[in-house]
């Protein structure tokens, strides 16, 4: 376990045993808005609608990752992450208005999808998310600081949201806020998570 907060240029890290590596973002999936770094697990945005970027790898199974909103500045929407589907523009904020996103927002949204925010709730930069993603039963929790925002996936209770379908992608949005650029670092590898990830659910690999 680590500390909240900033991890900085992380790369992927090989799993033990079998030779695989933990999940990045995909550098052939994501807005040309977006400039990866850090082993292509930092998304940074231009100033305004910046797009989102997905993981390498689909989410499947029973799967747990981690997104850290290094800066978050001005306005009610200009960060988020989460989990997107194969077919989420690019070029769309993730789950803002949109069918194929669920996504938690920053600054003053909170868990946000087609339209609809689920649960109104601030953040700041710096804080950490953890994203658990049941995806053969469509369910998704999020959790804040280590604090699980609603319900508990390893109890099954609650869900914020029970209605994801589709071929389901971790997800990374730094959409900007009119003036200045955002940045979202995601953590696949279990070895940077801030904390464990709920039992039952197993990080990305690539």
């Amino acid at each position: 376990m680590i500390p909240l907060g900033i991890l900085g240029g992380a790369t992927p890290r090989a799993a033990g045993g079998g030779g695989a590596t933990y999940a990045t973002l995909n550098p052939s999936d994501k807005s040309a808005s977006i400039t990866l770094s850090g082993g292509n697990l930092i998304a940074t945005g231009g100033v305004n609608s910046s797009g989102v970027a997905r993981s390498v790898q689909a989410i499947s199974g029973k799967r747990y990752f981690e997104a850290v909103m290094i800066t978050i500045n001005t306005g009610v929407a200009v960060v988020a992450a989460g989990v997107a589907t194969s077919a989420h523009s690019l070029t769309a904020s993730l789950g803002y208005a949109n069918p194929n996103g669920w996504a938690f927002w920053g600054r003053n949204t909170g868990a946000r999808h087609n339209g609809a925010t689920a649960i109104a709730r601030t953040s700041a930069s710096g804080d950490v998310f953890g994203f658990a993603v049941d995806e053969p039963n469509g369910k998704l929790w999020i959790r804040q600081n280590g604090s699980w925002i609603q319900g508990d996936p390893e109890t099954d209770t609650n869900p914020i949201w029970s209605n994801l379908s589709g071929t389901l992608y971790a997800a990374a949005c730094p959409w900007g806020s009119g003036t200045t650029s955002v940045t979202v670092e995601m953590r696949f590898d279990p070895a940077t998570f801030s904390i464990a990830a709920p039992a039952g659910f197993d990080p990305m690999t690539a």
